[in-house]
């Protein structure tokens, strides 16, 4: 499976070699406020399945793990394009609504739900955590 995406201006791009590891929506604060919405909804790939271009710049802070996480988006139009959350090694989380079809995976869990606003929930019928649950 080849995913591809990119910015909202376009100049930065990527694609996905390979199969997604999981997909799921983040209801933390911190998704909130990187998304200017409720939550974040994002897939979880290896970082060599990733292959970009274009102008890109990286923000970094503490996650909720207590560990570094690193924000790359680009650096023309800033949209936010994946991160790198430490603690989860070589894994690389891509934001969801950056891919051209995000049609094509489809969130099995949402984590950090007890921080979810009351007009922002969860759907029915996916695993829910009220924090991260561990990672393995």
């Amino acid at each position: 499976m080849t995913l591809e995406g990119g910015c909202l201006c376009a100049r930065s791009r990527y694609a996905i070699s390979g199969e997604v590891e999981w997909a799921g929506s983040c209801y933390c604060t911190d998704c909130q406020k990187e998304s200017g919405s409720g939550h974040l909804t994002a897939v979880a790939v290896p970082a060599a399945a990733i292959s970009f271009s274009g102008p890109t710049r990286v923000f970094q802070s503490i996650g909720g793990s207590g560990g570094n996480i690193d924000r790359i988006f680009c650096a023309e139009c800033g949209s936010t394009l994946f991160s790198h959350p430490h603690v989860m090694g070589d894994i690389r989380i891509v934001r969801a609504g950056t891919l051209d079809d995000s049609s094509a995976v489809e969130p099995a869990m949402a984590v950090f739900c007890s921080q979810a606003s009351a007009w922002d929930q969860p759907p029915a019928g996916i695993a829910t955590f009220a924090q991260m649950p561990p990672v393995q």
